[in-house]
């Protein structure tokens, strides 16, 4: 499906869904618009909207995944949140102009709108970069509070998980509405919206957990690569292999108390078509520093796979960038690549950025892949020393470096660029991919979160 086409179906969602609905309610009356109380109505009506909208977002549909790519939806996902909270705001402003005195149905909407306020605070404050935090004096406060206010990653998701019973109440105080109620079509419209977003959220939380629970897939391996890289190896029940494409990845939920049962996502290293699925983990927090002790045969509960970050079938020139543990989707890509028996891309180059030479874990797996996939180069860059060990490249990826790659290609309009590493590389990458004329829809760069 094409970017424009895809632009318009989330156009749809933004503006011809709650467009649709406040056409219901406003239908013959238009003249009283700008009333105070039609206002608020129009506010009200679009906040819900919104706030169905968010929560089938969240709710992981593969269908919108493969449309979408789950980084987007994360994206789509926020801002149709903060749109949901401006507009329920307003909502209760104006209605409070009209209605000043409380009633138990205004109090359930408020409830709802302060525990969603409350989430989205959270959020944006301790789990989520936004533009912000490049603005001061917000940056430095921002900075100070993600710093000082040291939560478990697990247990913010928890807290984020309010959404759905805030959505509850809020259900509950727009069926309770007096123009929801003057017909049994407006009762029946506002009910079904909301009950089809719930009933997203419960499978996405309730029924797909038990599915993954139930398809058994254990620890078999752990090997440490480094001191600070793990790989970990898991087989499915019956020999059962997982079917991802390479360079998706999937969220992991190992059921021992050392890891403490949370659920986080992880690239998945391991090619399609193999026996057992592994992933290949650095230690950047307290989970990933307590998955050093699983066991062997701990139970896994893995949900995916997610994402588009993978070249489609045809014969493209790749190009890879990774930085650090940033490697891991490509060698999953490289492996489906080796193992295809479509034709392999005109040239593949890949270059990855470490800081130590110890951290090239899969340095010689991909020097050997020389022979074995036509018009293939690897180059590695240390950025953690200034003496260069051998044979290996300059230290780092800078803009006049990756021209010389660039120009090792036909042509740079024929290059698909995929970029993989922490944000401020992902960042650098795409402004040197762009001077150097790879077009900005061949850069592809996904990241995933909750």
């Amino acid at each position: 499906m094409t970017t424009v086409l895809k632009r318009m179906l989330m156009l749809a969602a933004f503006v011809v869904y709650p467009l649709a609905a406040v056409s219901m309610f406003f239908y013959g009356n238009w003249y009283s618009f700008f009333h105070s109380y039609s206002l608020a109505m129009f506010f009200g009506l679009t906040s819900y909207c919104y706030f169905s909208l968010s929560l089938v977002l969240s709710a992981r549909w593969k269908p919108l995944d493969r449309l979408f790519g789950h980084d987007r939806l994360i994206v789509y996902h926020a801002i149709i949140s903060t749109l949901a909270l401006v507009c329920g705001v307003l909502h209760a402003v104006l209605k409070f102009v009209y209605f000043p005195e409380p009633t138990f149905q205004s109090i359930l909407g408020v409830a709802g709108l302060g525990i969603f306020l409350s989430v989205i605070l959270i959020t944006v404050i301790l789990m989520l970069t936004t533009p912000v935090d490049r603005i001061w004096p917000f940056s430095l406060l921002l900075a100070w509070a993600k710093k000082s206010i040291h939560i478990d990653y697990t247990r913010l998701k928890t807290f984020h998980n309010l959404t759905a019973p805030a959505f509850v109440l809020i259900i509950i105080h727009v069926i309770l509405a007096y123009p929801v109620q003057e017909t049994a079509g407006r009762t029946a419209a506002v009910g079904i919206s909301g009950l089809a977003a719930v009933l997203f959220y419960v499978y996405h939380k309730l029924f797909r957990p038990l599915v993954n629970y139930l398809a058994d897939y254990r620890v078999t391996e752990v090997t440490h690569l480094s001191p600070n890289i793990l790989h970990i190896e898991l087989s499915g029940r019956k020999n059962t292999q997982f079917k991802h494409r390479g360079g998706q990845f999937a969220f992991f939920r190992f059921l021992d108390p050392a890891c403490g049962f949370g659920e986080h996502p992880f690239t998945i290293s391991s090619p399609p078509g193999v026996k057992n699925l592994t992933i290949t983990v650095k230690n950047l927090g307290d989970f990933t520093a307590r998955l050093r002790d699983l066991k062997q045969n701990t139970r896994c509960m893995i949900d995916g796979p997610y994402g588009l970050f993978y070249p489609e079938q045809n014969s493209s020139d790749l190009l890879f960038i990774a930085g650090g543990i940033g490697i891991t989707p490509f060698l999953s890509i490289l492996g489906e690549l080796l193992n295809s028996p479509r034709p392999t891309p005109r040239k593949i180059s890949i270059l990855w950025s470490v800081r130590h030479q110890e951290e090239a874990f899969a340095l010689e797996y991909l020097e050997s892949l020389s022979g074995q996939l036509e018009g293939y180069h690897v180059s590695i860059f240390l950025t953690g020393k200034t003496a260069l060990d051998s044979d290996l490249a300059r230290n780092r990826i800078d803009y006049s470096r990756l021209k010389e790659e660039v120009d090792r290609f036909t042509s740079p309009e024929d290059i698909k660029a995929f970029v993989c590493g922490p944000e401020n590389f992902n960042k650098a990458m795409q402004q040197y991919l762009k001077q150097t004329g790879v077009a900005q829809k061949n850069i592809k760069i996904e990241s995933f979160s909750f």
